[in-house]
């Protein structure tokens, strides 16, 4: 992209103080500078952010926004449809209204927006004071073409004088010319402004204003974001400035001290007392012969049965519970609120267990140096057994007894009980935990190989496909499109039967119907027949040669192929790829294929073990992706009898 300003004299002579209707004029209108009308890519972007004006009043709980972009190619008018996303519920109570919008064609055409404001609901989430829906106002610019410049605003609205924690993410896919942000906070008193930020301008930051009424930041040419596989969150990578509020009378380093105190009384009073729960424990039909395991588990399956509002869509309650016996008594409730009764109840059965508030790390990484509580947003359950230390996550629906969802483990968390907090870190995952076991059982016909595909995920990877979709059809269909990536173009494979997708067992098997067909190939009087067949399409996820962040593997896993191909009695078999063991320290893969009559069997196994790898080992990751591809790529080779 050329290095040109266009950031009008607009926003040096108007300073951003809100308007009636909650815009300043720095969201105002304006037709095209020639700078803007004589702009190309020059990078191969489709578009690009001509302007970003967003300002943030705390006090009146409005966000203003305006737009401005400039497509460049076909690619680009996909930036004509806008999604703005609010929280419509308790405490933030959002609504989009002041929608306007129009497109400006090269030629000086303008074509005002007058279409329809679509609404949708994009998740459900819980949370330490109940659940809120995430919902989208969707709309589309009329008549898009390369060239055009589109321009839109919308003001956000929410509760006034809500503490509001603000963050400004300053990179997107299409390269960011010009961005003047303002935050307007909350007055002083009784709290004080805080604020972070990382990956700026140099000599960028933002500004006070000399009245101490608002801030400023202001930015030019923010490069697109570049995308790499296996990379840390993007929230952790991309630009961005965060506000947060804190007590006046509490230091930012004191922060995290007193939220754990905070959290330990709110949870534990929700959790409530044993004796609470005499009728649910008789109702569990507890006796001494049960070992703690035996209880831990019979009570896990029950919480595990209650309905999870933080999943799909459900609204059917709105408020959260007031304690883990209304949860019980309601049979349904928030993750939190689940995973608390669960801890009740153990504790009802004469288990030691507690409640764990974690940070979740698939948004962000925790740091102790931000005073804000949204970090530490999740909770899993603890419960000793037998003198060890057992995690659950019964609010997580799906989780098998044992497991816990991948972004709360190897992550700070603390540790509630009556007697204090506990800071603590929870266990990162084995790679025996989370297996992938693929068996095909295939027969080499005219057209191709023919047979059927059994598929076993456990642990984390029955988890992870129980939380693709809101109900069945949907996580089998989702199954079975992850199937369809493990083989090539032409490959025709219907899912049979899929089992346990909505239990909290420790497996998910799926079953299928393959045909591939043009997969063997001919050399001579020689075939070439593939044996890693689930590996067809796979490419080295590091195959560019330089790195700019370190790789970030979510959670340890291993995988386990078998593949057995019968071979017809028209032809014989000539050789068999030799044995292949690559090691990477923390990655491993081996292979081997014996023969056993007309049949050959091929066996693959390959595990990550490790969360993070630095950038300084990226060419033994590179190397060892390639070394796996070139051993999947080795044929069993067969002939026509007697040729």
């Amino acid at each position: 992209m050329r290095v040109v300003r266009l950031a009008s004299a607009l926003f040096a002579l108007f300073p951003a103080v809100l308007l009636a209707g909650g815009f300043s004029r720095g969201h105002d209108f304006h037709l095209p500078t020639e700078a803007e009308k004589a702009l190309k890519s020059e990078d191969g972007s489709p578009a690009a952010v001509l302007d970003w004006v967003r300002l943030d009043d705390n006090t009146d709980g409005i966000e203003a926004e305006y737009v401005r972009i400039k497509i460049f190619t076909d690619e680009g008018k996909k930036y004509g449809d806008v999604e703005v996303p609010y929280f419509n519920a308790y405490p933030m109570f959002g609504l989009v209204t002041d929608i306007s919008a129009r497109t400006i064609h090269a030629g000086g055409t303008i074509v005002p927006f007058d279409g329809k404001v679509f609404d949708k609901v994009l998740y459900k989430s819980g949370g330490i004071s109940g659940g809120v829906s995430l919902r989208a106002r969707t709309f589309s610019l009329a008549d898009v073409q390369p060239g055009s410049i589109l321009e839109y605003r919308f003001l956000l609205r929410h509760a006034a004088n809500m503490l509001t924690d603000t963050f400004w993410e300053l990179q997107r896919d299409i390269p960011l010319l010009h961005a003047k942000l303002t935050l307007r906070p909350y007055p002083a008193g009784d709290f004080q402004t805080f604020f972070t930020y990382a990956g700026l301008p140099a000599g960028k930051v933002p500004v006070r204003s000399p009245d101490r009424t608002h801030y400023d930041l202001e930015v030019d040419h923010i490069p697109p974001f570049l995308r790499e596989e296996y990379a840390p969150p993007e929230e952790e990578l991309k630009p961005h400035v965060a506000f947060y509020y804190t007590s006046s009378h509490l230091r930012p380093d004191e922060f995290w001290k007193a939220q754990a105190q905070q959290y330990v009384k709110t949870i534990e009073t929700f959790i409530g007392s044993p004796a609470q729960f005499a009728a649910a424990r008789a109702a569990a039909a507890s006796n001494d012969t049960r070992s703690a395991d035996e209880k831990a588990r019979k009570i896990y399956a029950r919480t595990q049965k209650l309905r999870n509002l933080s999943f799909g869509t459900d609204s059917s309650k709105t408020a959260a519970s007031r304690s883990a016996l209304d949860v019980l008594n309601a049979g349904a409730g928030f993750s939190d609120e689940i995973s608390r009764c669960f801890v009740a109840l153990a504790r009802a059965d004469g288990l030691d267990a507690v409640a764990v508030r974690v940070a979740p790390r698939n948004r962000s990484f925790f740091s102790d140096k931000i005073p804000d509580a949204g970090q530490m947003s999740g909770e899993i359950a603890l419960v000793m057994i037998d003198g060890k230390p057992v995690y659950l996550d019964p609010g997580t629906p799906g989780a098998p007894y044992g497991v816990v969802s991948w972004e709360k483990t190897g992550v700070p968390a603390i540790r509630m009980s009556k007697g204090g907090p506990e800071w603590i870190k929870t266990p990162a995952g084995a790679p025996a935990e989370a297996v992938t076991q693929r068996k095909a059982d295939l027969r080499i016909e005219d057209e191709g190989l023919k047979g059927t595909v059994t598929a076993t995920f456990t642990g984390q990877e029955a988890l992870i496909r129980r939380l693709r979709g809101d109900d069945e059809a949907a996580r089998k269909k989702a199954i079975e499109e992850e199937a369809k990536g493990w083989f090539p173009n032409g490959a025709i494979l219907k899912l049979v039967k899929a089992d346990d997708l909505s239990s909290s067992a420790d497996a998910v098997v799926a079953t299928f119907d393959l045909e591939l067909p043009n997969v063997m190939s001919s050399a001579g009087t020689r075939t070439l027949v593939p044996l890693s067949v689930f590996t067809t399409t796979s490419k080295n996820p590091f195959a560019p040669s330089t790195r700019t962040q370190l790789i970030y593997f979510p959670y340890a896993r291993s995988t386990r192929d078998e593949v057995t191909i019968t071979v017809p009695a028209s032809m014989e078999i000539v050789s068999l790829p030799q044995a292949a063991d690559v090691s990477a320290g923390v990655l491993k893969y081996s292979s081997n294929v014996r023969q056993n009559g007309n049949e050959v069997v091929f066996h693959r196994t390959m595990s990550i073990d490790a969360m993070f790898v630095e950038r300084q080992y990226y060419g033994a990751l590179r190397n060892f992706f390639a070394a796996v591809g070139n051993a999947d790529q080795r044929p069993l080779v067969i002939k026509r009898a007697g040729n």
